[in-house]
């Protein structure tokens, strides 16, 4: 029997690949859109949710945060529903990832124009 070490976001989010890195390397004029994953060490459902994060930082480039709560006392009050992810501090979800809800909010966020400026 093989066992495989399932890699955590910490260790996913240190290294950029492909399409990842012609996000990070082009100068679009991205809106300021940060989206925070609060997570802690050993959870699964955060690692889960970092997945469909980085799928939706192709599509806006938005910036991912991960925030560890066991070291950043400032988001304490959610140790109990994780993981959650916040859009610009916004609440997206809480205790399970929902695609459909953090593409909505950050969406919300964007200018009027980002669809078209991206087409040009």
């Amino acid at each position: 029997f093989f066992f495989f070490k399932q890699k955590t976001a910490y260790e996913i989010s240190a290294c950029l690949v492909g399409s990842e890195m012609c996000i990070r390397d082009r100068s679009m004029s991205a809106p300021n859109i940060i989206v925070k994953l609060l997570t802690k060490p050993g959870c699964l459902l955060c690692n889960k949710s970092y997945f469909i994060l980085r799928k939706l930082k192709l599509k806006y480039a938005a910036d991912i945060k991960l925030v560890d709560i066991t070291r950043n006392k400032n988001y304490a009050q959610h140790s109990n529903e994780l993981p959650v992810i916040l859009v610009n501090e916004e609440i997206a979800c809480k205790f399970k990832a929902s695609e459909p809800n953090v593409r909505k909010l950050i969406e919300k966020h964007l200018p009027s124009d980002f669809y078209t400026a991206k087409e040009e």
